[in-house]
């Protein structure tokens, strides 16, 4: 027998499999995962304790999402960044442009090996980082 023998393939899943694996993966619960998906309830928990395949498929969606967020999160603070240059020679409020390099810059760490004890993410709306005349 050979390594790729013993490698287990997934199982086609089915589109009610697939469909709650991707609404599990976004956060619904399963009361809503099952009524969705047009299953019940102890049939979803079965798939979700008694498949392998498909808690495969529900960690998978799980990661897309995050990359994908990720990516999304990234392009936003290329613009954040560049609001911020306008508003240092405009002199124009940012807290919008902050508040996403701040998320930009907690997603790092706790992408990092060793993420801090606590992360605390601080988004302030109003004239943050305007000069008032007096």
């Amino acid at each position: 027998m050979t390594k790729n023998d013993r490698t287990r393939q997934p199982a086609a899943l089915t589109p009610a499999q697939k469909n709650a694996a991707e609404l599990l993966a976004s956060g619904l619960n399963d009361k809503e995962t099952a009524a969705l998906a047009r299953v019940s309830r102890q049939t979803l928990n079965g798939w979700k304790n008694h498949n392998a395949d498909f808690q495969e498929a529900i960690e998978a969606n799980r990661a897309d999402l995050v990359k994908n967020h990720r990516e999304r999160l990234y392009s936003l603070t290329l613009k954040a960044f560049s609001t911020l240059e306008r508003a240092m020679d405009e002199k124009l409020s940012v807290p919008a442009a902050l508040g996403v390099i701040r998320a930009t810059l907690a997603l790092d760490l706790l992408a990092s090996h060793e993420p801090p004890a606590k992360t605390i993410i601080e988004v302030v709306y109003g004239d943050e980082g305007t000069e008032s005349a007096g």
